[in-house]
C-alpha cells in the first residue's frame, strides 16, 4: 500500500527536496547567525504589531531540544494576516534589512487566500559569500539557510462557519491549525530570549508531528509526514 511504499523508499523520495543543503545548525557560527536573523526579522514583526509565533521544526527544537535541530536548514515562523496593507508594510521594512523571495499562491489557491503564501527572508551577504553560494548552487547544493515566514488565514474549515482554523498551504496542499492553539499564544526563552509559541504547545506538536514528536527523527519530510497538512489525497480541505 501507499504508506508501505513511502515508509520504504522515503529515503530516495526525499532526495531532490534535501539533497545537499549546505547549510545546518551543527556549526556554531551558523547558530549565531541563525539566531541573529530570527530575533532581528521578530524586532519588526513585533514593532509593527502582528502576531506570530515559532513554526514547524523551529518551534520543535526550542520546546524539545531547547536549540535549533541540529539537521534543520531553515528557520520556521507563522504570522496571521491581518490586511494587504500590513502584508505591504511588513515587506517594506523587511527588505530594509534583508534579502526576501515573496512566493505567492497559484491561481488555485488565490482567490480563496489573497496574495501571500511564504516570505523567504536571507541575511544581505557581501560579495565573497555571494560568490560562494553561487559556487555552491552551481554544484548542485541548496542555499545558505533562510527563514521561512508561513502566513496564516483565518478561515471556515471545509465551509463551516462555526469552525475557524488557521490555514496555509505548502507544496501545493492546504494545511490547518485550530484557532485553540494560535488565538492566544504562550512564551518560550530561547536563546537567551522570549518568542511566542502556540498556546499547549505539545498538544499542537501532537497534532504535526505525531505522539511521538519528542523523539528526533532526521528523515522528516513536510509533503510526507506532516499531519497538519491533508496527506490523503482522497480528501479535500476547503
Amino acid at each position: 500500500n501507499t504508506n508501505a511504499f513511502i515508509k520504504k523508499y522515503q529515503s530516495n523520495l526525499l532526495s531532490e527536496q534535501y539533497k545537499y543543503y549546505s547549510s545546518n545548525f551543527y556549526n556554531p557560527t551558523k547558530v549565531e547567525r541563525a539566531t541573529r536573523l530570527l530575533s532581528e526579522v521578530v524586532d519588526i514583526i513585533e514593532c509593527l504589531d502582528l502576531n506570530y509565533w515559532l513554526e514547524g521544526g523551529t518551534c520543535l527544537g526550542a520546546v524539545r531540544d531547547g536549540k535549533f535541530i541540529p539537521w534543520d536548514h531553515d528557520i520556521d515562523l507563522g504570522i496571521k494576516f491581518e490586511s494587504e496593507q500590513k502584508m505591504n508594510l511588513l515587506l517594506t521594512q523587511l527588505k530594509k534589512k534583508f534579502n526576501i523571495k515573496i512566493n505567492r499562491f497559484s491561481k488555485k489557491h488565490k482567490k480563496k487566500f489573497g496574495e501571500y503564501r511564504l516570505i523567504k527572508i536571507s541575511e544581505n551577504k557581501n560579495i565573497f559569500n555571494k560568490i560562494k553560494e553561487q559556487i555552491l548552487r552551481n554544484l548542485g547544493y541548496k542555499n545558505d539557510f533562510i527563514l521561512d515566514l508561513f502566513i496564516f488565514y483565518k478561515q471556515p474549515l471545509n465551509e463551516d462557519t462555526n469552525n475557524l482554523v488557521y490555514k496555509y498551504v505548502v507544496f501545493n496542499k492546504v494545511g490547518y491549525h485550530e484557532k485553540e492553539y494560535l488565538d492566544s499564544m504562550n512564551k518560550i526563552l530561547f536563546y537567551n530570549r522570549e518568542y511566542n509559541i502556540p498556546n499547549n504547545v505539545e498538544s499542537w506538536l501532537t497534532t504535526k508531528y505525531g505522539e511521538d514528536w519528542n523523539f528526533p527523527k532526521e528523515q522528516w519530510h513536510v509533503n510526507l509526514d506532516d499531519k497538519t497538512l491533508n496527506l490523503d489525497p482522497r480528501k479535500t480541505i476547503k
